[in-house]
């Protein structure tokens, strides 16, 4: 929807006007529609519009509320919004404008902050009540939409992306995260890749009271239905599931603008547009990006949905020399190492989309709701691992004989190793002195029992938060809002405290929406197996344009690093020249990575994402 900037003052130091207009200017593809700012001397607020609900002036931000008491800045959509506005209305409260934002603020000067309890959407807010000078920051139960917060020894600064910071504080790479940014892509909790950078937790509010330290509270935890199970039977459920997931998929479209949907060819993807047209019986915009390369496209499942459903499909093919061409304005917007590849391919997705509309609804948070990975499918070998590490049993106790080696490996792989996605030896390789640092996420597989519950836990805390922040960065990129019907926190209410029996049945990933979907769509796109994006990494490494930025890797910059084993890099580059070993998946991970050091730690104001500025 927008994005906004906040500086808050610790003392006396007055807030610079200029520097929150400097800072704003970094995000204003978050919201070019519409520029407002509130200051005082104690706070300043900066706001970037994109208009989605009540294109009117009513929806401008900072907004204010009729007593003067209260200003708000709020990013995201609370889909339930106008079942809250109708509840306030019968109080006696009064609305000025149709949007959500005013119905976000007088939810809070009603509830106070038990309000976000009450909110179904993604949102990130900031609201004062400017008499008191108190602060209220809150982020949604999922964690779709960012926010992120750094501070110097005067001011808390606050932003919707990380690089409106390079105004306030000297960027600097966060080292103790260095370990988990390169074998999971990604830094779970509240930590980034930037010393001091910190983003607000998902399901967490923030309080500041005048001359008293901020406090935070955790008002949601997704992990929290995994706790308990239950009771109610495979037939009861499907049909009350079918339902909260049509009235979700309704909810998102809400929209003054329009509204198409990202069609990848998955289930997922597939079974949002199916409902769509089935049941609002309306021709619908589907919007797809696939390679220039046979061997990895799956357009013909996109084609068995468009065909069914007599979509309006606007198929775009991206070759090898675009893809290396867009590597420099995907990791500007992601602020972050390239999480994944996929990142450049929504970027320019989006970018062809906005032509149609502001807004586009995917997929994402699927497979984290109902076991879409093949992880999920458990083994004999697997299960009986498992019981045994319960029992206090290790795999040292068994001996090294054909029949055990397959169990003993089982039970040295940890629930986190089976998330990763390449061999931790061999990433850890390339790097020397590194700290070793997944508290985060070790913490919270702790907190489950079961081995599927740990996955689920890992991954809707964490993995999923990565697939979140990808999909707002690379659509906010082109100005365009993604919405997620899946990542509806009722949903993931429903769906977690099921029984594995029942969300697996007969082995299978996804078991419960492929059963609910099976009259939407085909059985062939239905059961076939999840293969996801993926590419040539190991062919464009060894020859193309993608291939020249291994020097990046080798040369003088890279040496001073301090923590690069130059010499199995190296080693690594020749085995891949000469095709004696794929390392695309490593060397890749690696070249995204100091493309980001040298664009934001080396030089962050080299950079702006309209420049024709090249790392190789």
């Amino acid at each position: 929807m927008c994005g906004f900037i906040a500086i808050i003052s610790k003392g006396e130091k007055p807030v610079s006007v200029e520097q929150l207009q400097r800072m704003s200017q970094d995000i204003i593809h978050r919201g070019p529609d519409d520029f407002g700012m509130w200051t005082q001397d104690w706070c300043g607020l900066a706001f970037r519009r994109l208009s989605i609900l009540d294109l009117s002036e009513h929806g401008h931000q900072p907004m204010i509320d009729p007593t003067g008491e209260y200003v708000i800045v709020y990013n995201g959509e609370v889909y339930n919004y106008q079942s809250l506005r109708s509840h306030l209305q019968s109080e006696g409260i009064l609305f000025s404008s149709t949007s959500d934002t005013e119905v976000v603020l007088q939810s809070y000067i009603r509830w106070g902050e038990e309000c976000v309890s009450k909110f179904v959407g993604m949102f990130a807010c900031i609201i004062l009540h400017i008499p008191t000078r108190r602060i209220f920051i809150a982020r949604d139960q999922l964690g779709i939409k960012p926010l992120y917060w750094t501070e110097n020894r005067d001011f808390i600064f606050l932003a919707s992306e990380i690089k409106a910071f390079r105004h306030a504080v000297a960027f600097s790479l966060n080292e103790a995260s260095l370990y988990e940014q390169l074998l999971f892509r990604y830094v779970s909790g509240t930590g980034t890749p930037f010393k001091n950078i910190y983003k607000l937790l998902q399901g967490t509010y923030w309080r500041f009271e005048q001359g008293a330290a901020p406090q935070m509270y955790r008002y949601y935890n997704v992990t929290d239905s995994l706790k308990t199970k239950s009771l109610m039977s495979e037939q009861e459920l499907l049909p009350r599931l079918e339902e909260l997931l049509k009235e979700s998929i309704r909810l998102h479209t809400a929209s003054d603008v329009g509204y198409n949907i990202q069609l990848s060819g998955g289930v997922d993807s597939s079974f949002i547009t199916a409902v769509l047209a089935t049941d609002w019986e309306q021709q619908l915009d589907t919007f797809s990006i696939t390679l220039q390369d046979r061997e990895f496209d799956e357009s013909q499942y996109q084609q068995m949905v468009v065909a069914r459903y007599a979509t309006r499909h606007h198929d775009y093919r991206l070759s090898d020399v675009e893809f290396d061409a867009a590597l420099e304005k995907a990791t500007w917007h992601m602020d972050i190492p390239i999480v994944h590849l996929g990142c450049v391919f929504l970027m320019v997705l989006c970018h062809e989309s906005v032509h149609n509309s502001k807004v586009i609804l995917t997929g994402e948070g699927a497979d984290e709701l109902f076991g879409g990975y093949s992880r999920y499918i458990i083994d004999k070998k697997t299960k009986l691992a498992q019981q045994l590490k319960r029992l206090g049993f290790c795999a040292a106790m068994f001996p090294s004989l054909p029949y055990f080696n397959g169990l003993k490996n089982r039970m040295n792989r940890s629930t986190l190793d089976s998330s990763l996605y390449v061999s931790k030896p061999d990433m850890v390789s390339f790097f020397e002195g590194i700290p070793e640092n997944l508290h985060f996420r070790e913490n919270t597989i702790r907190s489950m029992v079961s081995y599927r519950d740990q996955l689920f836990a890992h991954d809707q805390t964490c993995y999923l938060c990565s697939l979140l922040d990808r999909q707002d960065k690379m659509s906010m990129a082109a100005s365009v809002e993604a919405r997620v019907p899946f990542c509806n926190h009722l949903l993931f209410e429903m769906i977690n405290p099921v029984p594995d029996s029942v969300k697996f049945r007969g082995n299978r990933t996804k078991s419960l929406l492929k059963t609910v979907a099976e009259h939407y769509l085909d059985a062939s796109l239905l059961h076939r197996k999840k293969i996801g994006l993926v590419l040539p990494l190991g062919r464009w490494l060894r020859s193309g344009p993608l291939s020249e930025r291994l020097s990046l890797l080798t040369d003088q910059t890279a040496r001073d690093r301090g923590f690069y084993n130059h010499k199995n890099i190296v080693a690594a580059i020749d085995a891949h020249r000469q095709n004696r070993r794929d390392y695309g998946n490593y060397l890749s991970i690696l070249i995204m990575f100091e493309v980001w050091m040298r664009m934001f730690i080396d030089d962050p104001f080299r950079y702006r994402g309209d420049a024709n500025v090249s790392f190789s």
